[in-house]
């Protein structure tokens, strides 16, 4: 039997079907049970850290006046991400300079960050009272609810109640 003749054949939709069906199943056992390589292809990455944003949290800590572009923002948001030394003044300085920048910045990073990221971010939000930053916590803690992660829903919540 040909292979055209075999399509019209009155079983090949349902052969086609099924298979189609089979092979789905089998890509989503697949993805579901790597699902840790995948999340460590979508999540945030910070690099090492930059001798420039070094300096420019030094001079914000030495309170020198600053007009920060949004790729300066950028780097002094991922050097807080990596925990660099004297970051309370940073933080402090970055909110008052750009507080809707941060509470979208610090959004995105409780949307597509690891656990130990998003918990960084509630660390600033905290730290400096970031009232723009109640907006985001929203979104934030239905998706903890809804991955079962209590703990973190807990935190944000803790975080939300705790702003102006």
């Amino acid at each position: 039997m040909s292979k055209a003749s075999w399509l019209r054949h009155p079983a090949a939709p349902a052969w086609l079907i099924g298979g189609t069906f089979a092979l789905a199943i089998a890509v989503a056992v697949v993805f579901a049970s790597w699902r840790s390589l995948f999340d460590g292809l979508v999540r945030e990455k910070y690099g090492t850290a930059d001798a420039k944003a070094e300096a420019t949290v030094q001079q914000l800590a030495a309170g020198a006046p600053w007009q920060p572009t949004n790729e300066q923002l950028e780097q002094l948001y991922r050097h807080w991400m990596r925990g660099g030394d004297g970051m309370e003044a940073f933080a402090r300085s970055l909110a008052t300079l750009q507080p809707q920048w941060l509470a979208q910045r610090v959004g995105r990073t409780l949307a597509a960050g690891s656990p130990e990221q998003r918990r960084r971010a509630l660390a600033l939000v905290t730290l400096v009272r970031l009232a723009e930053a109640k907006p985001v916590l929203a979104p934030a803690i239905a998706r903890a609810d809804q991955v079962g992660d209590g703990e973190l829903a807990s935190l944000l919540r803790a975080t939300r109640d705790a702003l102006p």
